[in-house]
Protein backbone atom coordinates (compact mmCIF):
# COMPACT_ATOMS: atom_id res chain seq x y z
CA UNK A 1 0.00 0.00 0.00
CA UNK A 2 2.47 2.36 1.05
CA UNK A 3 5.28 2.25 -1.71
CA UNK A 4 2.19 1.79 -4.41
CA UNK A 5 1.57 5.46 -3.74
CA UNK A 6 2.27 7.15 -7.40
CA UNK A 7 2.64 10.27 -6.65
CA UNK A 8 3.68 13.02 -3.40
CA UNK A 9 0.23 13.75 -3.00
CA UNK A 10 -0.73 10.22 -2.03
CA UNK A 11 2.11 10.42 0.00
CA UNK A 12 0.57 13.76 1.65
CA UNK A 13 -2.16 11.52 2.04
CA UNK A 14 -0.41 8.20 3.29
CA UNK A 15 1.23 10.62 6.48
CA UNK A 16 -2.21 11.66 7.54
CA UNK A 17 -3.19 8.20 7.49
CA UNK A 18 -0.58 6.83 9.27
CA UNK A 19 -0.23 9.92 11.63
CA UNK A 20 0.15 7.54 14.52
CA UNK A 21 3.96 7.09 13.69
CA UNK A 22 6.86 8.75 15.57
CA UNK A 23 8.73 11.26 14.16
CA UNK A 24 12.22 9.20 13.52
CA UNK A 25 15.37 11.45 14.46
CA UNK A 26 18.15 8.41 13.31
CA UNK A 27 19.77 9.22 10.09
CA UNK A 28 18.28 8.10 6.55
CA UNK A 29 20.90 6.71 3.91
CA UNK A 30 19.84 6.97 0.42
CA UNK A 31 21.78 4.32 -1.25
CA UNK A 32 20.32 4.67 -4.63
CA UNK A 33 20.50 8.38 -4.97
CA UNK A 34 23.06 9.85 -6.93
CA UNK A 35 23.11 13.45 -5.20
CA UNK A 36 22.19 12.63 -1.61
CA UNK A 37 23.88 10.66 0.67
CA UNK A 38 22.31 11.05 4.12
CA UNK A 39 19.01 13.15 5.48
CA UNK A 40 18.57 13.67 9.12
CA UNK A 41 15.40 15.12 10.88
CA UNK A 42 16.02 17.01 14.43
CA UNK A 43 12.22 17.17 15.71
CA UNK A 44 12.62 19.59 18.39
CA UNK A 45 14.28 22.20 16.46
CA UNK A 46 12.54 21.10 13.22
CA UNK A 47 16.05 21.07 11.24
CA UNK A 48 16.48 18.96 8.59
CA UNK A 49 20.30 17.96 7.60
CA UNK A 50 21.05 16.71 3.80
CA UNK A 51 24.73 15.33 3.20
CA UNK A 52 25.39 15.01 -0.36
CA UNK A 53 27.34 12.44 -2.45
CA UNK A 54 30.11 15.65 -2.76
CA UNK A 55 30.30 15.89 1.07
CA UNK A 56 28.77 19.41 1.46
CA UNK A 57 26.15 19.06 4.31
CA UNK A 58 23.44 21.94 4.42
CA UNK A 59 21.05 22.20 7.32
CA UNK A 60 17.19 23.73 6.71
CA UNK A 61 15.14 25.30 9.53
CA UNK A 62 11.30 25.35 9.90
CA UNK A 63 10.93 22.21 8.24
CA UNK A 64 7.50 20.77 9.32
CA UNK A 65 7.39 16.76 10.98
CA UNK A 66 5.08 15.91 8.33
CA UNK A 67 7.46 17.15 5.24
CA UNK A 68 9.76 14.51 6.90
CA UNK A 69 7.34 12.22 6.78
CA UNK A 70 6.79 12.22 3.52
CA UNK A 71 10.43 12.70 2.36
CA UNK A 72 11.12 9.21 4.83
CA UNK A 73 8.06 7.37 3.12
CA UNK A 74 9.63 8.62 -1.03
CA UNK A 75 12.79 7.53 0.00
CA UNK A 76 11.36 4.11 1.52
CA UNK A 77 9.35 3.47 -1.67
CA UNK A 78 12.35 4.00 -3.75
CA UNK A 79 11.41 7.32 -5.09
CA UNK A 80 14.17 9.96 -6.15
CA UNK A 81 15.56 11.90 -3.05
CA UNK A 82 17.12 14.51 -5.49
CA UNK A 83 14.04 15.38 -7.21
CA UNK A 84 12.48 15.31 -3.74
CA UNK A 85 14.87 17.54 -2.19
CA UNK A 86 14.59 20.11 -6.02
CA UNK A 87 11.01 20.18 -5.57
CA UNK A 88 9.91 20.79 -1.89
CA UNK A 89 13.10 21.62 0.16
CA UNK A 90 15.51 23.63 -1.95
CA UNK A 91 14.67 27.74 -1.54
CA UNK A 92 11.85 26.62 0.34
CA UNK A 93 13.68 27.31 3.58
CA UNK A 94 15.61 29.16 5.28
CA UNK A 95 19.56 27.12 5.28
CA UNK A 96 22.98 27.50 5.68
CA UNK A 97 25.93 25.27 4.95
CA UNK A 98 27.36 23.28 7.28
CA UNK A 99 29.97 21.92 5.66
CA UNK A 100 31.74 22.66 2.18
CA UNK A 101 33.95 20.47 0.12
CA UNK A 102 36.33 21.94 -2.28
CA UNK A 103 34.62 19.98 -5.06
CA UNK A 104 31.27 21.47 -6.02
CA UNK A 105 28.00 19.65 -7.03
CA UNK A 106 24.61 20.38 -8.28
CA UNK A 107 22.80 21.39 -4.69
CA UNK A 108 22.08 24.62 -3.55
Amino acid sequence: MLCEATSTEELYKLVQFFKHISIMSKPVFTTKSTTIHKVEYDEKEKSLTIEFRSGNIYRYYDVQPRLWKVFQLYIECEGSPGSFFNEYIKGQFTSEKIKTVEASGDEE
